[in-house]
């Protein structure tokens, strides 16, 4: 038994060549790791099909992993809503595929969940609140988080709120393309959540888990916002740089008429628990929108 102990000493990601996985990547010292990618190469990946291939095949060392990530996703709620079938595929069933086989050898799972598994009625919620998600997305990742606990004491799920970096097709960099081509911005007040930093979003779920800690914890911001005060925030940055007029158009989120299904709203999360367990606190959000600003 502690011969075999000894040798857990291995983490997996599987999906690590997505924006989150790549940002985990750098924290971990590759000789202790090893991670999987599809589509996007990854030097010293393993090619690794999450539908099709099965892991026992592809990694003959499962024995010595301590923890897995679960990452891969189709992470577009209108996508998993356009391709049910193929979303219910790589979502749920190779979620589950995966989770089997980390319990068959006793490797803790950390699953990246979403802030979607909230219905968006009351905002700020805490981990212990009861998910009631309203979009496809944030069903099947409650499936996945209750299918966790029901077979695993030990593991780790993160419900991530949006992620923001500095790269060009980034959230807040595509609105700033908004400025760039309109005179009028169209922008919800009513839909509200905690952007993080994806770099910190890394940061804080490695050092959870370094801790050794346990349990669902909420991973966003330490602030929440509307998307209406978002935009502002980075129109005030904009018109520092570039001198053009802007009126932004206060409106209703699920108005706009661009989703297959009704969003939540107000899916601010409550970071107490991660302030509690970890000395760590992520970019300020005016900080974020400098940065934006200068990267753009």
């Amino acid at each position: 038994y502690f011969k075999f102990s000894f040798l857990k000493n291995k983490t997996l990601i599987v999906g690590a060549s997505g924006s989150f996985g790549s940002e985990l990547l750098k924290l971990y010292k590759k000789k202790n790791c090893m991670y999987t990618y599809n589509k996007n190469y990854l030097k010293k990946g393993i090619k690794f099909n999450v539908i099709k291939d099965k892991i026992e095949k592809k990694i003959s060392s499962l024995a010595k992993i301590k923890d897995g990530y679960i990452l891969f996703a189709e992470k577009n709620p209108n996508l998993c809503f356009k391709n049910k079938k193929y979303s219910n595929l790589l979502n749920v069933h190779a979620a589950k595929k995966i989770l089997n086989i980390f319990k068959r050898f006793n490797i803790k799972p950390i699953f990246l969940s979403t802030d979607l598994v909230f219905s968006g009625v009351k905002g700020k919620y805490v981990e212990k609140d009861t998910p009631k998600p309203k979009t496809l997305y944030g069903k099947q990742k409650l499936i996945i988080e209750k299918y966790i606990k029901k077979n695993f004491q030990n593991y780790l799920i993160f419900r991530l709120s949006k992620t923001y970096s500095f790269k060009k097709n980034d959230s807040f960099t595509n609105w700033i393309k908004f400025f760039e081509k309109k005179d009028e911005v169209f922008c919800a007040s009513d839909q509200i959540y905690n952007p993080i930093f994806i770099s910190d979003a890394a940061k804080i779920v490695y050092k959870i888990s370094k801790k050794n800690l346990n349990g669902i914890f909420n991973l966003a911001g330490f602030k929440s916002y509307s998307r209406y005060e978002i935009m502002k925030k980075l129109y005030k940055e904009y018109s520092k740089v570039k001198n053009k007029k802007i009126k932004l158009v206060k409106c209703k989120f699920n108005s706009l008429g661009k989703n297959y299904e009704n969003w939540p709203l107000n899916t601010s999360m409550n970071m107490s628990k991660v302030k509690k367990s970890i000395n760590y606190k992520p970019m300020n959000l005016t900080k974020a929108i400098k940065n934006t600003i200068r990267a753009y």
